[in-house]
């Protein structure tokens, strides 16, 4: 059988993307801290597409102050009809993305939205769809395969822990980071136009998702979020012999197939593959989804375990542990700052790349979150003592949730030689000034800290007033630029 030359042409057109009726209602970006002003005052844009979908297209995007290169989404809010479920659903996907801190899913900026369209601000991925690879390269490695495969279940196990179903898992949703070699790059899922939050216990029923990859269940029309492991079970099938386990000429005779969930390994394309990785893709795949896998129990398999080791035991350098320790006696305002500077402004990825090694060597679980224990023990295989742990959790756990998230994490360990760089510091100051008038006035300071991507970064202790009183040296009621890098550059 032909692994790779005729991979491409066994995916043909998705289901159609029927309205998510088990969906939340959502809000307009606006109302959850979409930029002000047109996109156009903000971005140049490219007419070249990166990418089209049925209902939109994705251009590359810079800022006109920062300079920082993104990827523009637009979403033609009358695509799939005016109704305002339509809306909703957009809606919905931006309120999901918002919420979303882990290294292995695209960040969302920011939103704009006019009469025509909505626009979305996100990361920008310059190493191509993980489908691409697999064209090229015909199948993958068991190594290759099991490194995507942890940072794929990483981000499905953050995302279900979160109470959230992507619901349209496939390698067209996956994109590599750089066009470095898989065993260095960093995967991204993206694409949340189908997710949706769930309740544990309560089925979801909206019929959605791709032919090949979609769950038995998903058809039946009642499913739990384990419908994302059948995904993640199809996709690993098609790295390691680059062919969809469920195989026919036409859609109807695979969602057939999927029905039955009978698959096999054909010897001429399985004999060299090892009898862990075949274990691994049966629990993934089981039909019946109470003796399916969950994404914990994936990452604790064998394979996973042994073909994408943990990168280091102790992750934490010297730099990083001087940083945190200092953090906790850092002002609130900079701690909000450092985060913005970390996040919404896009450092470059080699700024931060050890940074991102040393959360992910710690995150021993692969939730994509730091527990009390996880950072605990990094803290001690880096020589700290008992009786510090718990002054300095307590200051990188900006908002009290008991782990520390990736971005409190970064916020925390930032290099003072990145962060104090100009254009970094600027890229800061503009998330703030949100008028463009080079200084920010009370209102705005206390827009930002009402918006869901940056407002969890004080903790409630400290008044909008007292922190403007602390950083507004002149007493004119405003920070200008200077007064922002003062208060950044103090120790």
């Amino acid at each position: 059988m032909n692994c790779g030359g005729c991979f491409a042409a066994f995916f043909g057109q998705d289901i159609p993307k029927a309205l998510p009726d088990d969906k939340k209602p959502g809000g307009s970006p606006s109302s959850k801290g979409g930029g002000q002003g047109s996109v156009r005052d903000h971005y140049i844009t490219e007419n070249k597409a990166l990418g089209a979908g049925s209902y939109g297209t994705v251009c590359k995007a810079k800022h006109k102050k920062t300079g920082s290169v993104r990827a523009l989404k637009t979403i033609c809010k009358t695509a799939g009809g005016s109704s305002s479920k339509v809306l909703e659903r957009f809606y919905c996907e931006i309120d999901i993305m918002k919420r979303l801190d882990h290294p292995g899913i695209i960040k969302l900026y920011e939103t704009f939205e006019d009469k025509r369209n909505l626009y979305l601000i996100m990361e920008m991925c310059s190493g191509g769809e993980l489908f691409d690879r697999i064209v090229e390269a015909g199948h993958f490695t068991e190594s290759q395969a099991a490194i995507v495969m942890k940072q794929m279940i990483s981000a499905i196990y953050y995302l279900h822990i979160n109470k959230i179903c992507h619901r349209d898992l496939k390698p067209e949703n996956f994109l590599f980071h750089t066009k470095e070699k898989i065993e260095t790059n960093l995967l991204k899922l993206i694409d949340f136009g189908l997710a949706t939050d769930f309740k544990p216990n309560e089925a979801m029923k909206t019929k959605s998702g791709t032919p090949y990859y979609v769950a038995p269940q998903v058809l039946a029309g009642s499913y739990n979020e384990l419908c994302d492991i059948w995904s993640c079970g199809v996709i690993m099938y098609v790295l390691l012999c680059g062919y969809p386990p469920f195989l026919a000429d036409t859609d109807p005779q695979v969602l057939a197939l999927v029905r039955r969930g009978h698959f096999t390994f054909p010897a001429e394309d399985w004999s060299q593959v090892s009898d862990d990785a075949k274990n691994l893709i049966t629990k993934l795949l089981a039909m019946k989804p109470a003796e399916r896998f969950t994404a914990e129990q994936a990452l604790n398999h064998i394979w996973i375990k042994e073909k994408a080791p943990h990168s280091r035991k102790e992750p934490l350098n010297t730099t990083s542990v001087s940083n945190l320790k200092n953090f906790r006696s850092t002002n609130r305002f900079k701690k909000m700052a450092l985060q913005v500077i970390a996040w919404a402004t896009q450092l470059s990825e080699d700024k931060i790349e050890n940074l991102r090694k040393q959360f992910l060597a710690l995150d021993s679980n692969g939730d994509g979150m730091l527990s009390i224990k996880e950072i605990s023990d990094g803290l001690k295989a880096a020589g700290m003592k008992d009786n510090d742990l718990k002054h300095i959790l307590a200051g990188v756990d900006f908002d009290g949730s008991g782990s520390i998230e990736y971005k409190e994490f970064l916020a925390a360990t930032l290099d003072k030689k990145h962060y104090l760089q100009e254009d970094a510091l600027w890229s800061a100051f503009c998330v703030f000034d949100r008028n463009g008038d080079g200084k920010i006035c009370m209102d705005e300071l206390r827009h930002v800290l009402q918006d869901n991507s940056v407002g969890d970064l004080i903790p409630g202790k400290q008044s909008v007033e007292e922190i403007m009183k602390e950083i507004d040296v002149d007493g004119s009621g405003e920070i200008e630029f200077d007064e922002f890098v003062q208060m950044m550059r103090k120790s």
